[in-house]
């Protein structure tokens, strides 16, 4: 099982962290190597989002209908303009914390 789960693991977890780093390096040439530090938070939320895009693909074969909720824009102009007063209600029911508990169980 060794011989083929390691090597498999390795090419899937380096191959994204690659991006990543590539990303960053091409983003910010002068501080790139910062963003080892933060590819760990990376990846968790990777795998804590991995729950809404499975159950997306789970509503899209069994035929379910499902709208697409955009993320809401506050509609902000300039520096005097604040987001405090602005809210909206979120209804995602459980999934969110679903996603939470696996980003930091897999941190």
């Amino acid at each position: 099982m060794l011989l083929i789960d390691l090597p498999l693991f390795l090419a899937s977890t380096c191959s994204i962290s690659s991006f990543y780093l590539v990303a960053q390096r091409e983003l910010r040439p002068k501080t790139w190597q910062r963003t080892f530090f933060y590819l760990p938070f990376v990846m968790a939320t990777g795998i804590g989002i991995s729950v809404r895009n499975a159950q997306a693909v789970l509503e899209a074969i069994v035929g379910k209908k499902s709208e697409f909720a955009r993320t809401p824009k506050f509609n902000i102009e300039g520096k005097q303009g604040t987001f405090a007063k602005k809210s909206y209600r979120n209804k995602a029911g459980w999934l969110p914390y679903v996603e939470c508990s696996r980003a930091l169980f897999f941190r």
